[in-house]
């Protein structure tokens, strides 16, 4: 195990979903080779992976406001990062406000530095909320991504999808890589498509590689949530039938369509 030392205090970091906090403390415990519940751990709606040597907190932004009932000046935290801050939820709004209060109210030998984080959000209104702070801009990475488009409109889009699905499943061999990704307006769509993708499944061309149907929406259990980031086994392909909860926060590795 490495040393790791925190002088300035503990860090929180908020998420607007679930299993975007519980990734992410998953990902850099892994990364600093440090068991997860120890100096890296979580907190989320029924579900508590933290302990009090925990210096790097992800949570929910329900879970922090949770916390201010208790302790309303966060005392136990030195740096709070607000991430995804262009969701602008409710809950998030609410925070910004209470932090912009803790601020003010906080002895000037305990400091609360705070960190917004946004990709697609005009810094200036945030500038002007909360007054003398610095903007960081910091570049990205952008890969080139091939659009195409059905020639007529279709009726039915769950049909037009379930065809697609299976026309790349089809034409494009498990040699060449990539699982699927598919974006529905809700559990009944996922599980329709669900339902349909493991009944014709079995019945592809010899050759075509196993379907593995992984659905992601924010009412199932943690456990099957969890089960999109792990790799398909080899003559594997993962369709993965999301909600927009995987559309901001949480990367999926092996996606290609």
């Amino acid at each position: 195990m490495k040393d790791h030392t925190f002088s300035s205090g503990r860090l929180c970091v908020t998420q607007p979903r679930r299993v975007a906090a519980m990734s992410l403390a998953k990902r850099v415990a892994q990364e600093m080779n440090e068991k997860l519940g120890g100096i890296v751990g979580y907190s989320v709606r029924f579900e508590e992976m933290s302990s009090k040597d925990t210096m790097i907190k992800y949570l929910t932004d329900g879970m922090l406001l949770r916390e201010l009932l208790s302790d309303q000046n966060l005392t136990k935290y030195s740096t709070i990062i607000l991430d995804e801050a262009l969701e602008r939820t409710l809950r998030n709004d609410i925070l910004f406000g209470m932090i912009k209060k803790i601020q003010a109210s906080r002895p000037l030998n305990q400091p609360l530095k705070v960190i917004i984080m946004s990709a697609t959000l005009d810094p200036k209104r945030f500038e002007s909320f909360f007054k003398n702070v610095g903007t960081y801009r910091v570049p990205g990475r952008m890969f080139p991504v091939k659009l195409l488009y059905t020639v007529e409109p279709v009726q039915d889009y769950i049909d037009a999808t379930i065809l697609t699905i299976f026309q790349i499943h089809t034409d494009v061999k498990n040699s060449q890589g990539g699982d699927i990704l598919v974006f529905l307006t809700g559990q009944e769509e996922i599980e329709a498509v669900q339902k349909t993708l493991e009944e014709y499944g079995p019945q592809c061309p010899a050759g075509t590689p196993k379907m593995i149907v992984c659905p992601i929406f924010a009412s199932l259990p943690s456990h099957q949530q969890m089960a999109v980031f792990q790799p398909a086994p080899s003559g594997c392909r993962k369709i993965i039938l999301a909600t927009n909860i995987a559309e901001t926060s949480i990367t999926i590795s092996g996606i290609r369509f």
